[in-house]
């Protein structure tokens, strides 16, 4: 029957599938195998897929043209091969404020008013300039003098907007307003689309808190922590930036400093003071008038009343961090994820063939656990894959209404009566807070390993946090090179004294990217035809790319999985790691955690490949990546890429 249709009536029946069923379709029988082969439009489908992209409609190139250019960004990629290499000087003397996405990097300026952005090329030639955006969108807009820019946030392909998070001291107190500010990005005006341009968020007793903004759809997440003050309180807000109208408020204390959409209506949310991850269910209505609460920041958190949206409703599941020995503490954590997730379209996006799926990506927490913040400690990224934390909290919830109180589950439960340890909390101790968080924890144990990569950042820079797009994470190692110049100036000014300089690796965590199995790890030597296979943490050894079977055919190293567990297994042993097999796969062992865990911290998140830029980097200070390009950072008195 469905041969009988005319080919191009076919193609577009099959474009609508997924990967497993196409795949299925090819089995069918010879006739439909070679239509499926021989159309442009469903294998640019089948590669977009394996690439963890999609299709962008603005784009006007022919499938042919898109199909080469998803094939060429794979290969750039996979050979580290960058298709050109410049550099951007920054002219302006620049603060902590900093983004990079949607093709655009953004400074923000010393004088804590103005924010300076360019467009970062895609091909070699293309011109670039920096252009100045006033953080209230005119100079004489700000609410004092002594108004400046704390934070900001971007939503570019989806909405065009900047968000400006503005701090402004009160007069005769010592307390600062904190505001937003909603401007177009391209304009640097008043966005059209904001009913109130500006709007007043709380009142928080220190200039500079540490601000966590995301947008996605109408909704503006937002997390305010104020660890400058002894009393100080952090919160978490879930606003409609469209009409101003607050749908969540709530705070803690020492809980809260950055979040992540993990879909366009579920919050990614750690918790420092417990050493969990909060899963919240974005509203989908405002609060009532009298039930909006504007705090200041101060004092006991706002009381929880069960009944109330904010806790019954919102806070859907908590999902627990290893735990931690006794004598040392979470003492900071933050998370990243990109891209965002979008509501309908992306209207912004430029018309380039394909952008990163959000669901194909993975969120990066980086956490530090120490004595007592401050003193020398552990630090670790851990890397989460997003479609599998959205499956793994919608097995968790989906049997359950929101507002219900979510049981056991299958899981071991939590026992109240002992206390948290490692972790830092200025709660009071009463049976209230344990019942509240112990109906809905899921123990590490039961979540983590399946969806989680750790790796030991001890000794990796992560003063950065924009280092992954998509599936793709990129860090700097620290390694040793006899030849750096003990006389450097600016390495001596950076902390960089002696020998110490830095490598550049990518890990691509998409688990079609080749043919190796869970921590091996690839890395390109100074032969770009010959690889060697190392484990991470482990010496390395050589190992041909390809073989000759007797018929002919090419064959990978590693196809068969079992000889690649055994290379694995014997590796393991002069690394820092362990591999187990079980029923739902291999998992890997953590040992590299300086003995600060008090649980084993096993891990199954598959990568394929960590590729290595063959030549050491001496001047760079820093990596940032989008889902183009590769950002060096080198720190002198300014700022130059």
């Amino acid at each position: 029957m469905l041969l009988s249709l005319p080919p191009e009536l076919i193609i577009q029946t099959l474009y609508r599938l997924d990967l497993s069923d196409i795949s299925r379709c090819k089995l069918v029988n010879r006739e439909l195998n070679g239509l499926i082969s021989s159309s442009v439009l469903l294998q640019y489908q089948v590669i977009c897929e394996l690439s963890g992209v999609v299709d962008n409609p603005k784009c006007i190139l022919p499938y042919s043209d898109r199909l080469d250019a998803l094939r060429k960004r794979e290969r750039a990629w996979n050979t580290f091969t960058p298709n050109f290499v410049t550099s951007i000087d920054v002219h302006h003397e620049p603060c902590g404020i900093y983004d990079l996405t949607g093709g655009v990097y953004l400074l923000g300026d010393n004088n804590r008013r103005d924010l300076h952005y360019c467009t970062l090329p895609s091909a070699p030639g293309t011109d670039f300039t920096w252009t100045t955006i006033n953080g209230c969108g005119i100079a004489n807009d700000w609410p004092s003098q002594h108004s400046f820019i704390v934070d900001m946030g971007l939503s570019i392909y989806e909405h065009d907007l900047l968000v400006n998070v503005i701090s402004s001291p009160i007069p005769a107190t010592t307390m600062y307003a904190i505001e937003l500010v909603l401007l177009k990005f391209s304009t640097g005006q008043k966005h059209p689309l904001a009913r109130r341009p500006r709007i007043h968020i709380a009142t928080v007793p220190a200039p500079h808190p540490g601000i966590g903004i995301e947008i996605v759809g109408d909704n503006l997440a937002l997390v305010i922590m104020n660890r400058q003050h002894i009393f100080g309180l952090d919160g978490l807000f879930i606003l409609n930036w469209k009409t101003g109208q607050i749908k969540l408020c709530h705070t803690e204390r020492a809980s809260y400093a950055s979040l992540v959409f993990l879909t366009p209506t579920l919050l990614y949310v750690p918790n420092l003071s417990l050493c969990l991850i909060e899963i919240w269910c974005v509203p989908d209505s405002p609060l009532p008038a009298e039930e909006v609460t504007y705090p200041t920041f101060l004092g006991e958190p706002v009381p929880r009343d069960p009944t109330s949206r904010s806790y019954s409703e919102h806070r859907i599941l908590s999902l627990r961090l290893p735990r931690i020995v006794p004598g040392f503490h979470l003492v900071a954590i933050s998370c990243r994820g990109e891209p965002n997730p979008y509501i309908h379209s992306l209207p912004h996006a430029p018309p380039k063939p394909f952008l990163l799926h959000s669901q194909d990506s993975i969120i990066v927490t980086n956490l530090r656990i120490a004595p007592w913040p401050g003193a020398p400690g552990s630090s670790f990224s851990m890397i989460i894959h997003r479609r599998k934390l959205f499956e793994l909290v919608e097995k968790y919830t989906s049997a359950f209404p929101l507002g219900a109180s979510i049981p056991d589950l299958d899981v071991n439960p939590i026992d109240t009566s002992a206390p948290i340890t490692g972790t830092i909390s200025t709660r009071d101790n009463d049976s209230s807070h344990e019942q509240d968080y112990s109906e809905m924890t899921i123990p590490w144990s039961n979540w983590g390993p399946p969806v989680t990569w750790w790796l030991n950042t001890e000794e990796i820079p992560t003063r950065w946090i924009t280092t992954s797009a998509g599936l793709r994470y990129v860090y700097l190692e620290q390694i040793e090179d006899e030849e750096w110049d003990d006389d450097d100036e600016d390495a001596n000014m950076l902390g960089l004294q002696g020998s110490t300089t830095f490598k550049l690796v990518l890990l691509d965590f998409n688990e079609y990217a080749g043919d190796y199995g869970y921590s091996t790890l690839l890395s390109l030597d100074e032969d770009p035809g010959h690889w060697t296979e190392q484990e991470e943490g482990g010496d390395s050894y050589s190992t041909d790319s390809d073989e000759h079977t007797e018929d002919g055919d090419r064959t990978k190293e590693g196809d068969d999985i079992a000889e690649v567990e055994a290379m694995i297994k014997v590796e393991s042993e002069r690394a820092n790691i362990e591999v187990r097999g079980g029923e739902e796969g291999i998992t890997v062992e953590f040992r590299a955690h300086g003995d600060v865990f008090a649980e084993s911290v096993r891990m199954g998140l598959q990568f394929r490949r960590v590729i290595e830029l063959p030549v050491p980097l001496r001047r760079c200070h820093g990596v940032l990546m989008d889902e183009e390009r590769l950002l060096m950072l080198q720190v002198r008195l300014s700022l130059c890429l």
